[in-house]
This record gives C-alpha cells, sequence and structure tokens, in this order.
C-alpha cells in the first residue's frame, strides 16, 4: 500500500519590483559578450573549434582558455591580421595554428611550458636560455622574487641563492617584482646572465590611512593596518559590505551562511575573551554594530585595525578588532552622475555525497540481513529522489547603484540611491534592499565648515523554512520515495525513517511565503568643524540612529 499524506500550502501573492529591470540588466550584458561566437573543448590538447568571423586574437584567447598553451606575441601585428573562420574536430593545437597564421605573414615557435611565441615572417624566432641573480641594495639574495615575461603569465622565481634561469625570446622584455620592492624591468636583447638590484619600495609607507585617534602615515606606525579601497569592494558587491571583505586581508575571516539578507560571520584574529566575538565598525566617526545599511557603491575606503595598540581607543569594544568605513563625497570642483550595476549567481558548491535509490535499498537490505530482520518491501517506493536538489537553486543577486555629486567653492553635495535584490540558496528564499544618502558640507570661511547627512535604509526578506532544519532533512530523507503523488499530495518517508523526518518539499512547498519580515532605518548626523591656531581642529557632531523592525507570519 501507498503511504500518502496530504498538507495544505498556502500560497501569497509575491511583489516582483525592479524584476523588469533585473531582466534589462541582464540581456545587455549578454548582448555584450555575443559579438563573437565560438565553442570549444580540450582533450589532451586536442581541440574542437568552430569560429565565424573573429579575430585573431580571440581564437588565441579562446586556445589559451581551454589548453595549456600560453602566447606571447605584438598585439598591433595579431591585430593587423584579417579575422578567421575555422571548423576542425579533435585537433592538435600546433594543426590549428598553422592553419589560422596560413593567410597572415605570421609564423609561431613552440617553447619549453608550452610558451607559443608569435611573429612575423620571415624573421626566425630566437630563443635562448638566460640565468641571473637578484639581490637587494646590499648585495643579499632575494628568495622567491617573480621573473616573468611581460605581458606573459610564463615566468620563474628564485630559488634560496637568489639565482633563476629560463628560456626566453631574445626580443622578450623581463618584469621583476618582489613585495616591499619596486617592480623593475629588463630588455632582453641577447644577454644571456643578468644581475639584478631590486631597490625597496616607499610608496606604500607614504599613505596616509584613518587610526583611532585620526590619520597617519604608514611609515609611523607600529600597528597592523589593512586598508581596502572603496573600487575595491565595488568589485564584488553584497547585501551587506563587509561581505566584499573575504579573502582580501590577511587574518580576517568571514563566513556567508547563503541565506538572503544574513549577516556574515565576522573574526578578526580569532575569537577573543570579550562576550561577543564581532568587530566593532566606525563609520565616517560614527561606532556601529553592524554596516547592513550601507550601500557597497557608497564606500570610500575600508581600514582594518587587527592589534592593541591600533584599538586602544575604543577600548574594551575593540577587542575583537576594528573596521573603518569612509563614505564617498564629491569631489571638489566637480559634477558628476554614476550608475552602477552588477549581476552575479550564487551556489552551494561541494554538496555532501550521499547515496542513491539502488545504493540505498542495497545497504539497508544487508543491515536487515545482518540483525536477522525480514526485507523491507520497497514495491511501492520507486522514486530516485537527490533531496539537496530539489531545496537548493543556482541563486541570482542584483546589486544596482546611482550617484550624483555637485561641488562648488563653497559647498559640496552627495546623493546615492541603490537597490538590491538577493536570492538565497534555499528555494523561495528573497531579500531586497533599497538605500538613500544624502550628504551636504557647507565651507563658511576658511576655517569653519558645517555640513550633515541622512541615510534611510528598508528591507523586505522572505525567509523559507527553517534553513538548518531544511537541510538536515534533505540529508537524511531516503531516495526511494518519490516527490509527489499528485498536486498537493505529499509522499510520506517509509516506516523505518525516523518520525521527525518528513518530506523536504512538502516542508518548503507549505512555508512558501509564509512569514515576512521587513524593516526600516535612519541614521542622521550634523557637524561643525572648526580650525584654529595652526594644527588644531575642532569638531562637534550630534547623531541618531532609528530603527523599526516587523516580522508577520503564520
Amino acid at each position: 500500500m501507498k503511504k500518502i499524506i496530504s498538507t495544505a500550502t498556502f500560497r501569497r501573492r509575491r511583489t516582483i519590483k525592479a524584476l523588469l529591470f533585473m531582466k534589462f540588466t541582464l540581456l545587455f550584458l549578454l548582448l555584450g559578450v555575443m559579438q563573437s561566437y565560438g565553442k570549444a573543448y580540450s582533450q589532451n590538447n586536442l581541440l574542437t573549434l568552430n569560429l565565424h568571423n573573429v579575430h585573431l586574437s580571440r581564437a588565441l584567447s579562446i586556445i589559451e582558455r581551454k589548453t595549456d598553451y600560453r602566447f606571447l606575441y605584438n598585439d598591433q601585428e595579431v591585430k593587423a591580421a584579417q579575422k578567421v573562420n575555422l571548423d576542425v574536430t579533435n585537433t592538435p593545437v600546433t594543426d590549428i595554428l598553422t592553419r589560422l597564421l596560413a593567410s597572415t605573414h605570421l609564423s609561431y615557435n613552440v617553447l619549453q611550458n608550452k610558451l607559443v611565441v608569435i611573429a612575423p615572417e620571415p624573421a626566425a624566432i630566437a630563443v635562448q636560455k638566460i640565468s641571473g641573480t637578484v639581490t637587494d641594495s646590499s648585495g643579499s639574495p632575494l628568495i622567491g622574487v617573480t621573473i616573468k615575461i611581460k605581458g606573459t603569465s610564463m615566468g620563474t622565481v628564485t630559488d634560496a641563492q637568489g639565482n633563476f634561469a629560463m628560456e626566453v625570446p631574445d626580443s622578450a622584455v623581463l618584469e621583476i617584482s618582489y613585495i616591499g620592492f619596486q617592480t623593475k624591468e629588463i630588455a632582453v636583447n641577447g644577454k644571456t646572465t643578468f644581475h639584478i638590484i631590486l631597490s625597496s619600495s616607499a610608496t606604500s609607507l607614504n599613505q596616509v590611512v584613518v587610526i583611532g585617534y585620526g590619520t597617519q602615515k604608514k611609515r609611523d606606525l607600529t600597528g597592523s593596518i589593512a586598508v581596502i579601497s572603496g573600487d575595491e569592494v565595488a568589485k564584488m558587491p553584497n547585501s551587506n559590505p563587509v561581505a566584499s571583505l573575504q579573502g582580501k586581508v590577511a587574518g580576517l575571516t568571514i563566513v556567508n551562511s547563503g541565506q538572503a539578507g544574513s549577516a556574515p560571520t565576522v573574526r578578526i584574529r580569532g575569537v577573543n575573551s570579550t562576550n561577543n566575538a564581532d568587530p566593532l565598525y566606525v563609520v565616517d566617526g560614527i561606532l556601529q554594530t553592524n554596516i547592513d545599511y550601507l550601500n557597497p557603491a557608497d564606500i570610500a575606503t575600508m581600514e582594518v585595525l587587527k592589534d592593541p595598540s591600533s584599538i586602544a581607543i575604543y577600548g574594551l569594544q575593540g577587542g575583537n578588532g576594528v573596521i573603518i568605513i569612509t563614505t564617498k563625497r564629491a569631489k571638489k570642483g566637480e559634477t558628476r552622475i554614476s550608475f552602477q550595476s552588477n549581476i552575479s549567481l550564487q551556489q552551494v558548491n561541494n554538496r555532501i555525497k550521499v547515496t542513491d535509490a539502488a545504493g540505498f535499498k542495497k545497504l539497508y537490505a544487508q543491515q536487515l540481513a545482518n540483525i536477522g530482520a525480514t526485507p523491507f518491501d520497497f514495491t511501492s517506493y520507486t522514486g530516485n529522489t537527490d533531496w539537496q536538489d530539489q531545496v537548493l537553486r543556482t541563486a541570482l543577486q542584483s546589486n544596482n547603484s546611482l550617484s550624483i555629486s555637485n561641488s562648488s567653492e563653497k559647498s559640496t553635495t552627495y546623493l546615492n540611491l541603490g537597490y538590491s535584490n538577493q536570492q538565497g540558496v534555499v528555494k523561495f528564499d528573497q531579500y531586497e534592499k533599497y538605500v538613500a544618502r544624502l550628504n551636504e558640507e557647507i565651507k563658511i570661511s576658511d576655517n569653519i565648515t558645517v555640513g550633515g547627512e541622512v541615510t534611510g535604509f528598508h528591507y523586505k526578506q522572505h525567509p523559507p523554512a527553517s534553513v538548518g532544519n531544511l537541510m538536515n532533512k534533505a540529508l537524511w530523507a531516503v531516495p526511494v520515495i518519490p516527490i509527489k503523488a499528485a498536486p498537493g499530495l505529499y509522499y510520506a518517508t517509509p516506516s523505518f525513517q525516523r518520525a521527525q523526518v518528513d518530506n523536504p518539499v512538502a516542508l518548503i512547498d507549505g512555508n512558501k511565503g509564509n512569514t515576512i519580515n521587513q524593516g526600516y532605518r535612519v541614521t542622521a548626523d550634523v557637524y561643525a568643524e572648526i580650525k584654529f591656531l595652526r594644527h588644531f581642529t575642532w569638531k562637534s557632531t550630534f547623531y541618531t540612529d532609528l530603527s523599526f523592525n516587523e516580522a508577520r507570519g503564520y
């Protein structure tokens, strides 16, 4: 007998604000990459290519992406070549190159490590082996210095004695780089032996960074500070800006749960002994416990203070580290309108591997046999369901920002409008975020400045069923049951399955649209700044932070 239960499902109409805008944004991105057509795959350096009227540089780029080959050539010479057409199947790369260059004045030569040099005919491509030593200004050898051929990814590093050796074309230019030293370029020009001296770089030491007591040059600091520009944050926008720091700062650990709109777990150099392990956030001088209300495109810089000497001013609040955020202002002497839009996808990688229906039946039958029990009758259970596939999805995230700034001799105005729409990796998980920020500053005299800003934030969240509980059920539910017997009728788990394990799809469908969390937040401040004597500045700020949150569910 099939055992079937009925679960009442609830449906709510859900708003789809800005959905058309997201679709058009995605369409424009797709049109941008559809200027040429090509498809390829590689196996043991045998390629299948179908190229129609594409530039030679585009064809070479496709080969680089699909194989271990790398190309070295003069951009102008390759761009001058006519467009190519090619249709080959399971063909060696060398044969493909011969056909691509057949109607050009170019020829190729394959070097070690699959570096291919493309140069004009009939001049022969001279290749030679070079070696050398890299030291600092005092003569001490430098270990791990990168020496590569400029314009390529081909190169080598120095050993423990600072020595290196590699094979290059005689027209190559070497690019030598090492952390803390100035990058150097040297033309080979037929030379075979090199003694390279690198000079220390003082540029980063002159950089001004924000610390607890104001600003200071890096050369004067003894503490550990990491500086991330707003451009770096904007490259990986998230609903919570601090999530964009993932992988960018040594000693900073950020773990994202994958649930739409959730704040990431942030740890600076591990967990300290204070009651709360979260870092302290300082936004334009104002202390905060979270920065989810900020628009990532509205951030100028983020500084991570990681040790006691740099966070001493904050006392116990800074015991878990401090993240200082400086927001953007209007640049003097110009009017600017800027629009940024980003679409990204997120998914669960490295899913937990579970057995399929046939494997489960075999394992369970063996377990029953081991304890001398009667075999279970699987006649009524003909499904083969991967429950992780049924509750997880590839989620879409869109971040959009419009900023308008204007500056004159006496005043500056900056307005930023942002909208984010994030789907969670669990089905039906949705988060929307609206941000508006206005900043105004007026220079009354050379020594007196007044200003203020206001930020409005609104979010709406449609969370699914308890994510942790749902994923446990997706891992525990046996794969032998189908999902549904009929619309609205879900299969129950078999009698040997523990009672707490329900049909995961029934659980997620039954909770679709049942809960709405939303909130508003307003932060505002006004300030006056007076400069007196020669090196003194007095600034007074009045600040307010109001939050209103509500949750509805049934």
